[in-house]
């Protein structure tokens, strides 16, 4: 490159750094820290600064209670900045710290890339966004959550040392994930607490009981109230005469009335409970997730396979790898927690079967089997499970990477199953028939304008 053309480029580069960023339709109004919109820091491609990336969450109504992640990449030279769309989304979520975790991991990511640089003056909105739900940081950029109830004892002082203590231990609590069973136990059986779904259930009524009256009290008769009884005169001795009783009517024995039992009476009341697999089996939209699922799974348990394949070039395997990762788009009702609960067990399958996968690999190696693209490909296996667990799962940076270690500690002792398989098992989905789609019409042969009114068509307003 000559002179010129250094110079030349170097200018250019400069008009694209001052470009400002650009934003999707009707966001612009928004001002930092609204609730409806937070991005992250942008940055451009070191080598084609004309090309831009950032992160930003948005709801797509007022009264949305999601947040919709998704990543935004343009190129300026054929950008206008009239209709900016996402690239894809990476996550769905009704919790404010999820949304400011997924953008503060993205700067963090992204300031480290030797492929990428900050563009200045673009700075993020989260952490403004933050504040409003309690959400820190300290200055290495570790998140604490400060909780409605949390109180500080009226004299206590606080200097910076110990602020900062408080920072770091809050932001240690993550639990590390770098063996099969925490794999288990944080990714796959468990999912946020905060993913709820509302039942009605029937009750018992509470009846009121009638009040039974008080049993009189007897009073204690006193020796001076009793009298003794009058003295019989001979005269009405001689007088009395015998009493001749009627004869009594028989009487029929009386049945005892017998009430009807009362019917027991219900009150309707909503509780709300953490989602389950039971409500994700129930789901509308079980069937075609359980069959979108299955060769997804068959690709997965090849994995080893490929990756050993001769036939394939380390370019070829490495797509490979990167096609089970792909972008997974949820169907239109997104906002169910069903549906998030299906996307996160699909993205813990997924990470199963590549640290699965690299685990085969590195058994090769111990048994003596070395090649540089055995261990090159066991190295982005490892790479791609911690990004998915980060970006996906919401691990923490930190603990995400240690999930590459687990590679190197042997088979998953969980047998062979994956874990979608292991729920379609306990909770069989129907079987899917996919709707036909009506083929595309003809297009339309192209037709002479009309030159006046009376040519015009009619149009009924449909």
């Amino acid at each position: 490159m000559g002179l010129f053309d250094w110079v030349g480029k170097k200018k250019r580069e400069e008009e694209w750094m001052a470009q400002p960023r650009r934003l999707p339709s009707g966001v612009d109004k928004f001002e930092d820290g609204d609730t409806r919109w937070i991005m992250s820091h942008e940055f451009a491609n070191d080598k084609n600064k004309n090309i831009r990336i950032y992160l930003a969450a948005r709801k797509h109504g007022p009264d949305d209670p999601m947040w919709t992640v998704s990543l935004y990449k343009t190129d300026l030279k054929r950008d206008m900045g009239e209709n900016i769309y996402t690239e894809y989304d990476t996550d769905i979520t009704g919790d404010a710290l999820d949304v400011v975790r997924a953008l503060s991991e993205f700067d963090r990511q992204y300031k480290h890339s030797d492929d990428y640089v900050p563009v200045d003056g673009h700075r993020g909105t989260y952490r403004s966004f933050a504040n409003k739900f309690g959400i820190h940081f300290d200055d290495d950029g570790n998140i604490m959550k400060v909780e409605k109830d949390t109180r500080v004892t009226k004299g206590t002082f606080m200097n910076r040392e110990s602020i900062d203590d408080l920072f770091h231990k809050a932001a240690n609590k993550t639990p590390e994930i770098d063996t099969w069973e925490e794999v288990y136990e944080q990714l796959v059986d468990k999912w946020p607490a905060a993913w709820t779904v509302f039942e009605e259930k029937l009750v018992p009524a509470k009846v009121l009981e009638a009040v039974k009256p008080e049993p009189a009290k007897i009073e204690p008769v006193k020796p001076e109230d009793i009298t003794a009884p009058a003295a019989e005169t001979p005269s009405s001795t001689a007088e009395a005469k015998p009493v001749v009783e009627a004869p009594k009517a028989e009487e029929k024995p009386v049945e005892p009335v017998v009430e009807a039992p009362a019917e027991p009476k219900f009150d309707k009341v909503i509780i709300e409970r953490a989602v389950t697999l039971d409500d994700l089996s129930k789901h509308s939209g079980y069937a075609r997730f359980a069959a979108d699922a299955k060769p997804l799974m068959a690709r997965l348990k090849k994995l080893p396979e490929d990756l050993r394949s001769s036939q394939l070039t380390r370019r070829q395997k490495e797509q490979v790898i990167a096609a089970l990762v792909e972008p997974y788009y949820t169907p239109a009702d997104e906002k169910s927690v069903e549906v998030r609960l299906a996307a996160r067990l699909r993205n813990a399958t997924i990470l199963v079967g590549l640290v699965r996968a690299g685990s085969e690999l590195y058994d090769d190696f111990a048994k003596g089997k070395f090649s540089a693209d055995g261990m090159t490909l066991m190295s982005t296996v490892g790479a791609v499970a911690s990004n998915l667990a980060a970006e996906r799962l919401g691990v923490e940076a930190v603990s995400a990477k240690k999930i590459a270690d687990i590679i190197a500690k042997g088979k998953d002792p969980n047998g062979a199953g994956l874990p979608l398989e292991k729920v379609f098992v306990q909770f069989p989905p129907p079987a899917y028939t996919p709707v036909p789609e009506k083929p595309a019409a003809p297009p339309a042969a192209a037709k002479k304008p009309p030159s006046s009114k009376r040519d015009a068509p009619y149009n009924s307003g449909w």
